[in-house]
C-alpha cells in the first residue's frame, strides 16, 4: 500500500525538464512542454526566476522546410561568421575577443537585444542574421 511522506523545507528546487516547446519555433525536443511548471503552479507553488530560460541562439527559421533546425556552436568553431542583416559581424561590438566563439548566453542576449531594437523580420519570426564561412563573400 502506498503512503505519503511529507518533507518540510524553506525552499524546493523542482527540476522537471524544459519548456522549450512553449515557443513555436525551437530546436527543443517534443517533450519539453513545461508540464512540470504547470503541475507545480497547479498545486500552489510560486514560480520564480522564470526569465532565466536558456535557448539556443543559432537556428534556422527560413525557409519553412528547415525551420527549427539547430545550427550548433561547432559551425562557428569551424569558421562560421555571425553577420546581421547589414552584413556586419555584430558580435564584434559585444565580445570583441571571442566574437563568434562567445558563449551561448552572450550570443543569445545579443540576438534578443537586436530584436528589441526592431531589427526583426516579422514574416520570418527571427532576428535576421547570416552565417557565412570565413574567407568567403556571401
Amino acid at each position: 500500500m502506498a503512503r505519503f511522506i511529507t518533507f518540510r523545507a524553506k525552499a524546493v528546487v523542482l527540476a522537471t525538464g524544459g519548456i522549450g516547446k512553449a515557443y513555436k519555433i525551437t530546436s527543443n525536443s517534443w517533450e519539453y512542454t513545461g508540464d512540470g511548471h504547470a503541475l507545480a503552479l497547479g498545486v500552489g507553488a510560486e514560480l520564480i526566476d522564470m526569465e532565466f530560460f536558456q535557448f539556443h541562439p543559432t537556428g534556422m527559421v527560413w525557409p519553412p522546410g528547415v525551420m527549427g533546425l539547430l545550427v550548433t556552436e561547432a559551425v562557428r568553431a569551424e569558421g562560421g561568421l555571425l553577420r546581421n542583416s547589414k552584413g556586419e559581424r555584430f558580435m564584434e561590438r559585444y565580445d570583441p575577443k571571442r566574437m563568434e566563439l562567445s558563449t551561448r548566453d552572450m550570443v543569445a542576449r545579443r540576438d534578443l537585444h537586436r530584436g528589441e531594437r526592431g531589427s526583426r523580420q516579422p514574416a520570418r519570426r527571427g532576428v535576421p542574421g547570416h552565417l557565412a564561412q570565413a574567407g568567403r563573400k556571401s
